[in-house]
């Protein structure tokens, strides 16, 4: 049997928070999954220095991976629909901008850890087909966010 790098990690829940937004205690905010928010390190290339040849190797750009929100859509949920309308009408930095903050959940509903992504912006948004051919089926929207940068993703 092979054993998975995640198979004793427990997640417990999530909370997700945008500055500016909503409170955090708002039951419109909760979002079904999380994804994203990685960070790929690149390397420049090696520069060969003194008389044994050591190659000498530095950081060179870093790359974050987008972050893909879901949640199920209901009369109160305007957030993003508001974010993005103000993104479009108003057009300014305070409009466009947000800081995105992750935190896992221990057993007991304490915070756990906590990651934020700051300068954040939407690329993208969409709503599950609303054709009718499934009955029952709720409409879940998807948020795609552009990812700035974090200064406590690595801490």
């Amino acid at each position: 049997m092979a054993i998975r790098a995640d198979e004793y990690v427990r997640n417990y829940g999530f909370r997700v928070e945008f500055k500016p937004g909503p409170p955090p205690d708002a039951t419109h905010g909760k979002w079904l999954s999380f994804r994203g928010g990685g960070l790929m390190l690149h390397e420049t290339a090696g520069v060969t220095r003194g008389t044994d040849n050591t190659q000498h190797h530095s950081l060179g750009t870093c790359e974050w991976e987008d972050i893909v929100l879901t949640g199920h859509v209901t009369p109160e949920r305007k957030d993003m629909l508001q974010w993005y309308t103000d993104m479009v009408q108003k057009g300014d930095e305070g409009s466009v901008y947000r800081d995105v903050s992750l935190t896992w959940l221990k057993r007991d509903g304490t915070d756990d850890r906590s990651v934020t992504w700051n300068e954040c912006f939407l690329i993208g948004y969409s709503l599950t087909p609303l054709d009718g051919d499934e009955m029952d089926q709720p409409c879940i929207e998807t948020v795609e966010i552009c990812v700035g940068y974090s200064p406590d993703f690595l801490g």
